[in-house]
């Protein structure tokens, strides 16, 4: 120990102090390392609950315009217009240009202008990396041959997609799975990992579980799976085949 005398007193100096050791800041870095592994995935579950519940209540949004259209229109809904063309059919399509200089809306999509308040956010699931709305915001209402698409897949007409609201309450119109392309062709993509939200048709947005059963046909061919022997996905959704979820 040093000491120093200053105006008659003395003080003390107890050395520089010496750094940490290798091994010592190896054991501080593996404790952060620790922590950072425990906080993260609560983190990122919480991320992913407030993109579920942005979700949901994006078709909420999309089911209170489907009734108020019901009401302007004598109880049809938006799938009523495409109902006998080649737009009925279930699928991700919002706006239809398929040749340069036309263009039309399909499916939901009709709700877009008059009951949407042209927002394309909500035909968009905030967990879905394959459709973004910054991908297909552009398209819509455009004639330049190109068409947009929404993340959710729609219910047709063709595909008993109800086209009045005096069709049963608990008839499922649209869903956040999706048919994948490419590689993972005729697969089922699901934008929540273990379930998906859909949209009945009484306005309600449920969180339903799904079936490690559900293959990647389930949306092919309208809603008949006779020669499989298995359930379209739209009659399961009707009929909640799968575990419901709280989603108020």
């Amino acid at each position: 120990m040093k000491s120093q005398r200053i105006n008659g007193g003395t003080l003390c100096a107890w050395g520089t102090s010496r750094g940490f050791s290798i091994v010592e800041l190896l054991v501080v870095m593996a404790i952060i390392a620790l922590l950072l592994a425990l906080v993260l995935p609560a983190l990122g579950g919480g991320r992913e609950a407030a993109r579920v519940a942005i979700c949901a209540s994006n078709l909420r949004q999309i089911g209170v315009a489907n009734r108020a259209y019901a009401a302007d229109s004598k109880l049809r809904t938006c799938l009523s217009i495409d109902k006998g063309n080649s737009l009925a059919t279930s699928s991700t399509l919002i706006w239809s240009s398929v040749i340069p200089g036309t263009g039309q809306f399909a499916l939901y999509g009709h709700l877009f202008r008059d009951y949407l308040n042209q927002n394309p956010e909500v035909y968009f699931c905030p967990s879905s990396q394959k459709v973004t709305a910054a991908q297909q915001r552009p398209a819509i209402g455009m004639k330049t041959g190109v068409s947009a698409n929404a993340a959710y897949y729609q219910r047709g007409a063709d595909n008993n997609g109800p086209t009045s609201v005096k069709r049963a309450a608990n008839s499922a119109l649209i869903s956040d799975l999706f048919m994948t392309v490419g590689a993972k062709a005729n697969t089922l993509g699901i934008s929540h990992l273990q379930f998906v939200n859909v949209l009945y048709l009484d306005g309600a947005a449920r969180g339903l579980y799904i079936p490690p059963s559900w293959s990647g046909n389930l949306f092919k061919d309208g809603d008949d799976h006779s020669v499989t022997g298995e359930a379209g996905a739209w009659s399961q959704l009707d009929r909640r085949d799968v575990q419901v979820m709280s989603l108020k």
